[in-house]
């Protein structure tokens, strides 16, 4: 759970930097190259995690071009520097280093284990109830489809939102049309929104369970990429490179 949400925040920063932005960044955000994260763990998660959050910092002093930067973003600036909070980042640090420990100590017995879930419940509650501050006003959404009228696109999609399931259905109308099959973020008064990088998280209709199940990044070999899903058990989804994961090969 703790690792999905180190995941998310993560693409959620990366994917709101444009590509030269991106790339004009590129060691602060990644530091000697892409290659180490060609397989991710919840610490490399962490590391990218906190090196955006830097990054936004930075910008965030940038009194010139950092402004002028964040004024491009959808949602607004405090959204960003909410999910770039040091608080919520030494949270996941505290809970990335015990699990580290706990993994790291062979079989763990199941009383001993139980104690350790326990110990981790002010944590919980503490990072949800930041996380809750930071997305309150966001939906995450899947558009299905979308036809075009009277100057408008109205698009089908589906919301993703706690542990409903199946999810719900909703159509949007909007003036500017949105990738079908993507991720989206959106604020549903202002209409503002953020595409996630597919490549690295996508919602998929798995053939193996039959549910529709966020997968994310998890790592690439020389054909093709591997994603996760946190949803339900702990299950895997593959299909060819694209897009920036071509780097990390």
């Amino acid at each position: 759970m703790f690792e999905m949400v180190a995941a998310l925040n993560s693409i959620v920063l990366l994917s709101a930097l444009p590509k030269e932005v991106r790339e004009r960044y590129d060691k602060e955000i990644w530091t000697q190259g892409k290659r180490d994260f060609a397989k991710v763990t919840f610490g490399k998660w962490m590391g990218l995690y906190r090196r955006l959050a830097n990054l936004y910092l930075e910008l965030d002093k940038d009194k010139k071009n950092g402004e002028e930067l964040f004024q491009s973003f959808p949602f607004g600036k405090e959204f960003y520097l909410n999910l770039s909070d040091n608080k919520l980042l030494k949270s996941l640090d505290a809970i990335s280093a015990e699990r580290n420990k706990d993994a790291h100590s062979g079989i763990t017995p199941e009383i001993v284990a139980n104690i350790a879930v326990q110990g981790l419940h002010s944590s919980l509650i503490e990072v949800f109830g930041m996380l809750t501050a930071a997305y309150s006003a966001i939906d995450l959404i899947y558009p299905q489809s979308m036809k075009r009228g009277n100057g408008l696109y109205t698009i089908s999609t589906k919301k993703l939102q706690g542990t409903n399931y199946p999810f719900a259905e909703e159509e949007i109308q909007t003036e500017i049309d949105m990738n079908t099959a993507g991720l989206y973020l959106l604020n549903p008064v202002s209409g503002h929104r953020l595409e996630l990088l597919p490549e690295l998280v996508k919602l998929i209709h798995c053939k193996g369970c039959g549910h529709w199940s966020v997968f994310f990044f998890n790592k690439v070999d020389s054909k093709n990429a591997h994603y996760i899903s946190y949803q339900n058990e702990i299950h895997d989804f593959t299909e060819q490179v694209t897009g920036l994961l071509h780097s990390f090969k």
